[in-house]
């Protein structure tokens, strides 16, 4: 009986480590594909907030060059090592790469608090954002308007680049006196995922931009980026002040 269970043993043993057995735990080239990609999409992630931190410190806006750069050179490497339907998913690379800037944007905006917002600001919705902005600057009610935007947001427009909420609301502040009462009339918006584009039109009298558009991306309920261009036309020389 002793001796029967020791055979017993051996088999269990042998099968365990038998070569069949190991191979069929082994990764097989689809798995290392995904583990590879794995690895390049959490490096990447990684390198996006020690982006974030760093810009932080500084006080600028995030630069991702780099870990965009590093990102693509990796990922694509994975899919032409593997070759052709090896990788469970392929041609993925500007998917994932949205999908890692969203969340990472998200998780710093999150992090930053509501910088003296209200706390509620951060679940509105993209279109819900929009809408705040433009009623904020109607009321001129210029901390309500600043709270659309992250503290480390940017917008580029035609006339160049400004950084941080305070500067973009100073701007703002500025080019709401140049067009006095009149306001943006919206012809058409539209929003794919995190991304909110509005066509518009404004006419001051003496000055008017027919085909002007913004472009928002938000994260958090917040603008994080922003593009303003519009052709602007000047009918006269501005109203004297007041």
């Amino acid at each position: 009986m002793h001796a029967r269970w020791i055979s017993s043993a051996a088999i269990v043993t042998f099968l365990a480590f038998s070569p069949a057995t190991a191979s069929a735990v082994a990764a097989g080239p689809e798995d290392k594909c995904e583990a590879r990609k794995l690895k390049a999409t959490a490096v990447y992630a990684s390198c996006r907030l020690k982006a974030e931190a760093k810009a932080k410190l500084k006080g600028v806006a995030p630069d991702y060059t780099k870990c965009e750069e590093g990102f693509a050179k990796k990922f694509g490497k994975t899919e032409e090592k593997a070759g052709p339907g090896v990788c469970p998913s392929e041609g993925d690379q500007a998917v994932i790469d949205d999908t890692v800037a969203g969340y990472t944007a998200e998780l710093a905006t999150l992090l930053g608090g509501p910088g003296g917002c209200p706390q509620a600001d951060q679940s509105r919705t993209p279109l819900e954002v929009v809408a705040d902005l433009r009623a904020a600057a109607a009321a001129e009610d210029w901390a309500a308007f600043g709270c659309s935007y992250h503290e480390n947001a940017f917008v580029i427009d035609d006339q160049g680049l400004m950084v941080g909420r305070a500067e973009i609301v100073s701007a703002s502040m500025s080019l709401h006196d140049l067009f006095g009462d009149a306001q943006a009339e919206v012809v058409e918006e539209n929003i794919f995922r995190d991304v909110v584009r509005t066509l518009f039109t404004l006419d001051a009298g003496w000055v008017e931009i027919e085909d002007g558009v913004h472009t928002y991306l938000i994260q958090g309920g917040r603008i994080r980026q922003q593009t303003t261009h519009g052709l602007i036309t000047f009918n006269g020389p501005p109203p004297e002040g007041p």
